[in-house]
C-alpha cells in the first residue's frame, strides 16, 4: 500500500484467503485491517479456495481412484511415443476420432471435469488398449480382431521393457475389466459433481 500512496482510511474492501494467517480473530490480516479502519464495507473470502474446499469435501467419498487412474493412464500412453501411436492406432481401428489424453493436474475442480469427459469418451479404446493386462484365463472373455491381436501383442512386448513404476501402473489399469461398471459409475458420479 506505501508504493501506491494509500492509507487504511481510504480502503473500503479486501481480498483475503481463507486460511487463519488471514482471517484470525486475535492476530489474523482481517483483524489487524480493522484495527487500522473499522469501516472497511467487506472482506470477502477468495471465491476460488472457497470453490476448491467444497469440491474437495464432494469428492472426499472418492479418496484419488479416479484421479490416480487417470494419471496412471495419461503416463503410460501419452508420455511413451510407441503406446501412444498404438492407442491412436485403436481409435482409427474403432472408427473413433484420434483424442488425447488430458494431464489431469493437482487441482482437481480446475480441470476434473474434462479429464473425465475424456476419459469417458476413450473408455471403449483404454479397454483395448490394456487388454494384453489381464490374465490369460479371463482374455477368452472379449471378442478381438486380427489387427487388434497383433497391436496388443506388439504392446505387451513394448510394454514389458519399462520401470517398475511403468509395471505398477499397468498393474492399476486391472480396473477396466476387474470393476469396469464401478469404476464407470464413478467417474460418471464423479463428472456430475463437478
Amino acid at each position: 500500500m506505501q508504493t501506491y500512496g494509500l492509507e487504511w482510511r481510504q480502503v473500503t474492501s479486501i481480498l483475503l484467503d481463507n486460511c487463519a494467517v488471514m482471517r484470525g480473530k486475535k492476530s489474523g490480516l482481517e483483524t489487524q485491517a480493522r484495527k487500522e479502519n473499522p469501516y472497511l464495507l467487506d472482506v470477502s473470502g477468495d471465491t476460488v479456495h472457497m470453490v476448491s474446499n467444497a469440491a474437495k469435501a464432494l469428492m472426499s467419498p472418492f479418496s484419488t481412484e479416479v484421479e490416480n487412474f487417470c494419471s496412471d493412464v495419461y503416463y503410460d500412453i501419452e508420455k511413451s511415443p510407441k503406446q501412444k501411436e498404438i492407442f491412436s492406432e485403436f481409435q482409427s481401428l474403432l472408427h473413433l476420432p484420434s483424442k488425447s489424453l488430458i494431464r489431469p493436474i493437482s487441482n482437481r475442480f480446475l480441470q476434473m471435469l474434462e479429464v473425465c469427459t475424456r476419459l469417458n469418451e476413450l473408455m471403449d479404446v483404454l479397454v483395448v488398449h490394456y487388454y494384453y493386462v489381464l490374465e490369460m484365463k479371463n482374455t477368452n472373455t472379449i471378442e478381438e480382431k486380427t489387427r487388434a491381436e497383433i497391436l496388443q501383442q506388439e504392446q505387451a512386448t513394448t510394454s514389458r521393457m519399462g520401470t517398475q513404476a511403468n509395471l505398477d501402473r499397468k498393474a492399476r489399469t486391472s480396473v477396466l475389466f476387474t470393476e469396469f461398471d464401478r469404476f464407470k459409475v464413478m467417474v460418471d458420479m464423479f463428472r456430475g459433481i463437478l
